[in-house]
C-alpha cells in the first residue's frame, strides 16, 4: 500500500497552481480528474502546464497542453 498520492500542477514559472492529495490507495491503475481551477479557484488560462506525481520516494514530472 503506497501512503499516498499527491497531484501538483505547476505553470511554467514554477509555481503550483493546484494541488490534490490521496491518501492510502493501494497498488492499481487510477484515474484522476483535475478541475483546473488554480489555488485561489479561478480557472487557469490555456497553455503548458506540468504534472508531478509524488507517492513514496518517487516523482513523475509530464509536461501537458491545457485547451479550454
Amino acid at each position: 500500500m503506497v501512503s499516498g498520492v499527491s497531484a501538483t500542477v505547476y505553470n511554467l514559472l514554477g509555481q503550483s497552481v493546484h494541488t490534490e492529495f490521496h491518501a492510502g490507495l493501494s497498488a492499481g491503475r487510477y484515474n484522476m480528474a483535475l478541475d483546473f481551477d488554480d489555488l485561489g479557484g479561478h480557472s487557469l488560462a490555456s497553455g503548458v502546464y506540468f504534472l508531478s506525481l509524488t507517492f513514496g520516494d518517487d516523482i513523475i514530472t509530464r509536461k501537458m497542453n491545457y485547451v479550454k
